[in-house]
């Protein structure tokens, strides 16, 4: 069976709380969409204050050697790294590296070469002041690349 990035199940459950003069809009979110070939897109764009408690990056249709994920916080780019060198760091089958997986970033959640669908999770909190974005390139000249992903947003409004 092909797995598709469409297939994922859509999550959502807001809930509002008051906490001193801040409200918090807690929310999983669950984005998704096609990138054509040699495209662009900015997948996920929140301004304001808060705080993402973590997501799943799904990609499908393309090699990761031509998926570039790029994060923005603060208008300052964290990272910028293709899906390959993600899975090269992260893979514990591949990457040398002795780091327990509770102390790592980014845990590999599907690595299929077959189909070409490939997803990891960022696992920590990420604190933003100003906004916080995710920005993906497709370098692949023939085919459109899928993307899905669920967040989970702590937003705060007021002060």
């Amino acid at each position: 069976m092909k797995l598709r990035v469409r297939d994922v199940v859509r999550v959502e459950s807001p809930s509002i709380t008051r906490r001193d003069l801040w409200t918090t809009s807690k929310a999983s979110r669950y984005y998704s969409g096609t990138i054509p070939a040699g495209g662009e897109s900015t997948i996920i764009n929140i301004t304001g204050r808060g705080k993402v408690k973590g997501y799943i990056l799904c990609t499908s249709g393309v090699s990761p050697a031509n998926v570039e994920v790029t994060m923005i916080i603060d208008d300052e780019t964290i990272f910028t790294l293709f899906m390959s060198g993600i899975i090269g760091v992260f893979n514990p089958n591949i990457a040398n590296v002795n780091v327990p997986n509770y102390a790592k970033p980014i845990a590999l959640l599907t690595v299929d070469t077959t189909n070409n669908v490939y997803a990891f999770s960022w696992t920590t909190t990420i604190s933003f002041e100003k906004s916080f974005s995710i920005k993906i390139k497709n370098y692949d000249s023939a085919n459109d690349l899928e993307y899905s992903l669920p967040i989970h947003i702590e937003e705060e409004v007021g002060g």
